[in-house]
């Protein structure tokens, strides 16, 4: 059964669910070496867990670059080429330590990135970044506790990251007819783009679609069922790129695929019209395009709690003092994302709690205990070293007290 994956490029919104009948005549060299290795769930879609709507949720399809910044960070904050686990390091880990996704590969206009003692001061200091730099608010700082003490007080750090990304199109696609998807007719879905023999009454004017045309390119067709296209956003900064796909090999191995397949663009247009142009040799190619993009709506939390947390890692300086030990504590990252005939969006959020776990600090709470005896009380006397008192008294009223 084909399967519908996303993945982030850059600012490249990776996907693989579309449908179209035709190439432009432009030949584009895509290429990418940063995109993390994930491997293909070793589980059957049966037996992974379903979503509210029964859907299998899978861990790898999904890929956003902020837990990846926020990991960059903390190898610069614990001061080591990369993080080592005393017990040998998680998959993950060495996956993460690759840092084939950094800061210097994004626009810095559209992130954010904080690290700093956790403590209730940061936590205001990054609202207030991520407010005056994209009038947003955090999904996920309410997640984490921030203590209201001096930075001096604590050994725990807070690692935070956010990502932001507008996709407007340069004109609105038209709104097609809801349709099924990979042919499974249970629940209809709502598409846009351009269709054949298909009039719509809220196109804006053709004059939009000519607009549409010139911000797409296809990367390469080599027949119905295997092509890819490229869409330009309105500001000429953003690209997304569509693969239709049924693979289930790594994002990496998908993107090093497009670039591959682009290079043979040309071979794959002359493969589909040899048979026509031996008939017609003086014929003249003219290739129509149509789309058919479905709408998108991904919101995915995911921790990596289970694979990174809770596990000694090497201090800067472990070899000559075995007690400089790290630990992560709480890892985060969430995924909104949304598509329409209009443009898409995505906002990434992600952090990572860490702490020096031989000195972590331990946050003390104050209670204020009033041993005031002004209520009926027992006395014992006892000698130290021994079990039993040698004298005892029952205080129940004044009989005993001194006056005074």
């Amino acid at each position: 059964m084909k399967k519908i994956f996303l993945f982030f490029v850059i600012i490249c919104l990776i996907g693989f669910t579309m449908g179209c009948k035709a190439q432009k005549t432009i030949v584009q060299d895509v290429t990418s070496d940063i995109l993390p290795v994930v491997e293909a769930p070793e589980q059957s879609e049966c037996n992974l867990p379903k979503d509210e709507n029964g859907f299998a949720v899978e861990t790898d399809d999904v890929w956003g670059p902020t837990f990846q910044l926020c990991w960059n960070e903390f190898i610069n904050l614990i001061g080591t080429p990369k993080v080592e686990y005393v017990e040998g390091n998680p998959k993950l880990a060495d996956e993460l330590n690759k840092q084939k996704f950094i800061k210097d590969d994004l626009n810095p206009d559209d992130y954010y990135i904080a690290v700093g003692k956790q403590t209730l001061k940061l936590k205001r200091s990054i609202e207030k970044g991520i407010w005056d730099k994209f009038k947003e608010k955090s999904d996920i700082l309410d997640k984490f506790t921030f203590p209201d003490i001096a930075d001096d007080k604590t050994n725990q750090w807070f690692i935070y990251s956010m990502l932001l990304k507008n996709f407007p199109f340069i004109a609105r696609f038209d709104n097609l007819p809801n349709d099924y998807f990979n042919k499974i007719e249970t629940q209809k879905y709502k598409y846009f783009g351009f269709m054949k023999d298909v009039k719509f009454q809220d196109r804006d004017s053709d004059e939009n679609k000519d607009k549409l045309e010139g911000t797409i390119e296809s990367l390469f067709y080599a027949n119905d069922n295997d092509f890819a296209l490229k869409i330009t956003d309105k500001n000429d900064k953003e690209e997304m790129i569509l693969y239709l796909t049924d693979s289930n090999a790594s994002f990496e191995q998908l993107y090093s695929e497009i670039k591959e397949k682009s290079l043979k663009k040309k071979e794959y247009t002359q493969n589909r019209t040899k048979d026509d142009l031996q008939k017609h040799p003086n014929a003249i190619i003219s290739i129509v395009n149509y789309y058919k993009i479905p709408y998108l709506h991904i919101d995915r939390t995911t921790d990596f709690n289970k694979e990174l947390a809770d596990k000694d890692i090497k201090g800067k300086d472990y070899i000559n003092n075995p007690g400089d030990i790290w630990v992560i504590l709480k890892t985060l990252q969430t995924v909104k994302f949304d598509m329409d005939n209009k443009g898409a969006r995505l906002k990434s959020e992600a952090a990572l709690r860490v702490a020096d776990k031989i000195a972590m600090y331990v946050e003390k709470i104050y209670l204020e205990d009033f041993y005031y005896f002004d209520r009926p009380f027992v006395l014992f006397l006892k000698e130290k070293g021994k079990d039993k008192p040698y004298f005892a008294v029952r205080i129940k009223d004044g009989k005993y007290l001194v006056k005074g």
